[in-house]
Parts: structure tokens; C-alpha cells; sequence
């Protein structure tokens, strides 16, 4: 059997597409929605949720992330990258 997938030559590493680097960014501003609102008992600063949580500005910072998350999708779906 025959394996059809493209190769790259010997030395020089995988391109990353543009759809792969939307995905990356789309990853990371989730992981750090989801890091604005898990609670850490070490921090001093209670957020204004009322308990103490990765971020103080827990509820702003995390509807700002994301809004940027969907106008990152909006934007690479609009220029055809997604």
C-alpha cells in the first residue's frame, strides 16, 4: 500500500498554514478565558465576582477575551481561512 501524503524534503521542517495559526491563537485566548475564571486561593485580591480567582476583573476580562475569540473567528472566516 501506497501512502499519498505529501512529504517534506529532508532539512527542512512543515510549513504551518494560516489555518493552523488561527486555531493556536483560537486555543490560546480560550485557555486564558478559562484561566480568568478558576479560583485560586492564593491570590490577595478578592475579583468582583466576590472570590478570588486568576484575574480581579474576572467577569470583564473574561467576556473581553471572548468577544476577541469571535471576532478572530468572524474575521479568518470572512477571508476564507477557516
Amino acid at each position: 500500500m501506497q501512502n499519498n501524503t505529501p512529504r517534506t524534503p529532508r532539512g527542512k521542517p512543515p510549513q504551518i498554514t494560516a489555518k493552523t495559526k488561527v486555531y493556536i491563537v483560537i486555543v490560546a485566548l480560550v485557555l486564558c478565558a478559562v484561566k480568568t475564571v478558576i479560583p485560586f486561593p492564593y491570590v490577595s485580591k478578592a475579583c468582583m465576582l466576590g472570590y478570588k480567582a486568576g484575574c480581579s476583573f474576572t467577569p470583564i476580562s473574561t467576556v473581553i477575551l471572548v468577544g476577541m475569540i469571535l471576532v478572530t473567528y468572524v474575521v479568518a472566516k470572512k477571508k476564507n481561512i477557516i
